[in-house]
């Protein structure tokens, strides 16, 4: 069994953990972890909805193929012949002819998960400290990330033999991360750029269509964002009024 030095563990966690081992072809199991110091500021609070996110949720929807892709650092449990088994080439592990140095927990997993099962008892229960400061914060989801990229990477290898819908879960959170700095780039730099001057003469540009509609979905978010403030109806009712017919004349002029 395998626990983060900031790990607190319940009464019963190590008795609830070990239940998924009765199956023989279980080879590891994650447990729970809840964030212990949640309401120190916002940076925790939004930390302890992510983990909430990704046990409860998450791996919860993986234990339902027993293909759980990463049995979290603060707590784990694999069986010992599997560890021994793969401990060399997990301690000795390298990337591009670098030693590897972080993201532990993921290379056990996929040491374990390529010839056997892996699920989450969510019973089992622990609970950790997160960063409550943005540098430490940023520091320790890039060091996550690149663990993530890496290891999901020596993943792919062999989890198209997993069951069909686990499969398709995994490649698609593979490639979507990887296309987000393309949409991002494509959606903020590319769709907003003017196409020509209009027919007439006008000075006035005139945006493609598809930018009209990413503005026009901007500028109505705008409005939801000045109702939850507090913005009255009535206020919100003429901000749409002159957003709709400001865009309508764009279009007209196409």
């Amino acid at each position: 069994m395998f626990v983060d030095s900031d790990s607190f563990l319940d009464p019963y966690a190590v008795r609830n953990i070990v239940q998924p081992f009765r199956e023989p072809k279980m080879g590891g199991c994650a447990g729970r972890c809840d964030v212990a110091n949640t309401y120190t500021n916002s940076l925790t609070k939004m930390q302890s909805v992510r983990y909430y996110t990704a046990f409860r949720i998450m791996k919860a929807a993986e234990a339902l193929f027993d293909t759980v892709t990463c049995l979290s650092g603060p707590l784990s449990c694999y069986r010992r012949d599997i560890v021994m088994e793969y401990k060399d080439d997990w301690v000795n592990q390298k990337f591009l002819g670098h030693k590897a140095t972080f993201g532990d927990d993921r290379a056990m997993t996929n040491f374990v998960l390529n010839h056997h099962q892996c699920t989450y008892q969510d019973t089992s229960v622990c609970s950790t400290i997160v960063p409550k400061e943005h540098r430490v914060f940023l520091k320790q989801q890039m060091r996550w990330k690149r663990s993530w990229l890496r290891e999901s990477l020596m993943a792919g290898r062999f989890m198209w033999r997993k069951e069909p819908f686990a499969m398709i879960n995994f490649y698609i959170g593979l490639v979507v991360p990887m296309l987000a700095p393309v949409v991002v780039i494509y959606n903020f730099f590319y769709v907003p750029l003017p196409c020509g001057t209009s027919v007439d003469g006008d000075d006035d540009v005139v945006f493609p269509a598809a930018a009209s509609k990413e503005y026009d979905l901007a500028l109505r978010l705008l409005v939801l964002f000045l109702l939850r403030t507090g913005a009255s109806v009535a206020d919100a009712d003429c901000v749409v009024y002159v957003l709709e017919v400001n865009l309508g004349d764009k279009n007209d002029a196409q």
